[in-house]
C-alpha cells in the first residue's frame, strides 16, 4: 500500500441521488453510480448513472424497480453492484434476492432470476466466474457466471469439517508436565470470549482470494452474537 500514489481527482454532482454502489468499467475508464429512493409504496427506484471523464456530463444510463426487503429498513437495498466484462453487462444484486443485469450495450434491464427468502451478502470472484451468496436463512450458494449452482449448504454446521483437529495422545492439558510456574496455570480453567464490535452491523462478509481459488465467509454464530465463525 506504501507504493500507492495519488494519480488525479474529480468531483461530480448528482443532483437529488441517493449514492448506494459504485462499479468501474476499466475498459471504458467509466464509473457507474446506483442512487436508491423509496416510493410510497415501499419499492425502491433504482437509477444508474454514467460517470465518464471531466468533460462530459453524468447522465442517467438505466432505471429499474425493485420490492424493497420488508426486514432492513433504511438499508441499502442493492448487495453488489459489478461490471462482467465477458458479457458486456452490469450485474445489480438486490437485498430481495434479486440478480439484475444491465447490458452496457443498450441499459435493458433483465432479471436473471431470484434467491429465495432473500440475499444477505454476495461477491463475486476475482475473475468473475463464480458468485457467492449467502440467503437469509443463512444458506450459502456458489454459482457460475451463467447462475447455474454449483452447491448450497447451510453456513452454520454442527461439525467442524475437513480441518477437525486431531488428539495426538498426550494427554489433557492438565496431566502435562508444565513446571512449578505452569502448574497453577494449567489447572485453572480458562475461557475466552471473542466480543463482537459495538459498530458490527451483524451482516455476513465474504471475502475471495486473489487468485480466485479460496473464499471465506464471516458471520456471527446463532448461538451467541457475540462469536464471529469464519468458514
Amino acid at each position: 500500500m506504501r507504493s500507492l500514489t495519488l494519480s488525479s481527482t474529480s468531483a461530480t454532482d448528482l443532483k437529488n441521488s441517493n449514492v448506494t454502489a459504485t462499479a468501474i468499467d476499466l475498459d471504458e475508464n467509466v464509473i457507474y453510480v446506483a442512487s436508491e429512493r423509496t416510493d410510497p409504496d415501499g419499492n425502491v427506484e433504482v437509477e444508474v448513472w454514467n460517470v465518464g471523464n471531466e468533460d462530459a456530463s453524468p447522465t442517467v444510463f438505466a432505471m429499474f424497480s425493485a420490492v424493497s426487503s420488508s426486514n432492513t429498513a433504511g438499508a441499502s437495498q442493492i448487495i453488489s453492484l459489478r461490471i462482467i466484462p465477458e458479457e458486456r453487462r452490469l450485474s445489480a444484486i438486490m437485498r430481495n434476492g434479486d440478480i439484475t443485469m444491465i447490458s452496457l450495450d443498450d441499459g435493458t434491464v433483465e432479471v436473471e432470476g431470484t434467491v429465495e427468502p432473500s440475499i444477505s451478502a454476495a461477491l463475486w470472484s476475482p475473475d468473475e466466474s463464480l458468485l457467492v451468496v449467502v440467503t437469509g436463512e443463512d444458506k450459502l450458494i456458489l454459482m457460475t457466471s451463467t447462475f447455474d449452482v454449483l452447491t448450497e449448504s447451510p453456513i452454520h454446521a454442527s461439525e467442524f469439517g475437513e480441518d477437525a483437529p486431531i488428539n495426538v495422545g498426550w494427554g489433557s492439558k492438565q496431566t502435562q508436565f508444565h513446571g512449578s510456574l505452569g502448574k497453577a496455570a494449567a489447572q485453572a480453567p480458562t475461557q475466552t470470549l471473542i466480543g463482537s464490535s459495538q459498530d458490527d452491523d451483524l451482516a455476513p462478509r465474504i471475502s475471495w482470494r486473489g487468485d480466485g481459488t479460496l473464499f471465506v465467509v464471516s458471520t456471527l454464530s446463532p448461538a451467541s452474537t457475540n462469536n464471529p465463525l469464519p468458514r
